[in-house]
């Protein structure tokens, strides 16, 4: 899978995620829909989406990666998965 449509599964898979959490179509969110500030999600579906994604992509979020910066919005949550992906492939190929 080429990286530019792993990073698009990556956003997929998280918006699907976080649709059927608030009742609403994937279609209807974007990679800029924001997730703390919007008021949209709860503080535990934040807490279920981490849980979400450290299954789905066997990552693991430590507490430096647990900020506001790195869950803004859908693309700022990809790019975290993205890069926690990169390093477990870095460190597995060493």
């Amino acid at each position: 899978m080429k990286k530019r449509e792993h990073m698009s599964s990556v956003k997929d898979h998280i918006k699907q995620f976080l649709a059927a959490k608030v009742k609403v179509s994937a279609n209807e969110l974007d990679d800029a829909t924001e997730v703390y500030s919007s008021g949209t999600f709860s503080s535990l579906i934040v807490l279920e989406l981490l849980s979400y994604l450290e299954k789905t992509f066997d990552v693991e979020i430590g507490a430096q990666d647990l900020n506001q910066e790195n869950f803004t919005n859908v693309k700022t949550i990809s790019g975290l998965v993205e890069r926690l992906l990169a390093q477990k492939l870095s460190a597995s190929a060493e």
